[in-house]
């Protein structure tokens, strides 16, 4: 019986618990890298929701989506252009139009290459790669986003974003 104990534990408890502590460490660095380049004027005590995608964050702060790291699909929403590799460390807001910071924001989630938004007035706003029409902007629309854009047709956005 111990044998099986201790296999049980070499196979199936330690690699979860490995899994975890990566998992805390990606989160730690993830909000480090905020901490080390927070925008003048934002502090982190500001910042109520924080969310990873597959290579990107994004951090909620008062009301506005901020965001950085790998932006080949436009998922960091700043309107760069898309497919370019390079990688953005320095937080920046996530726009609707190029110079139109998305605002109003209460809750945010990362997913892959993509992202979503609820705003105070309940619309959905979706930003990144689309290339399964993840974003919900209409059948056959498989154009990735490099700024938010509402997705139509939601009539109860708090079932999505939780």
């Amino acid at each position: 019986m111990n044998r099986d104990i201790e296999q049980l534990v070499t196979h199936e408890v330690i690699p979860v618990v490995r899994a975890a502590l990566r998992e805390t460490a990606e989160l730690r660095g993830a909000v480090q890298v905020l901490a080390d380049s927070t925008p003048p004027g934002i502090p982190l005590t500001q910042v109520t929701q924080i969310a990873a995608g597959l290579a990107h964050s994004l951090a909620l702060i008062n009301g506005e989506v901020w965001a950085w790291g790998l932006n080949d699909r436009g998922q960091l929403g700043n309107g760069q252009a898309l497919l370019s590799a390079a990688a953005n460390s320095t937080p920046d807001t996530v726009k609707v139009a190029a110079a139109t910071p998305l605002s109003g924001v209460t809750k945010i989630i990362a997913i892959g290459h993509h992202n979503l938004a609820l705003k105070s007035d309940g619309t959905l706003w979706a930003w990144g790669e689309n290339s399964s029409s993840q974003l919900g902007l209409g059948a056959g629309d498989t154009t990735d986003r490099n700024f938010a854009v509402p997705v139509p047709g939601i009539t109860n956005p708090d079932l999505y974003v939780q």
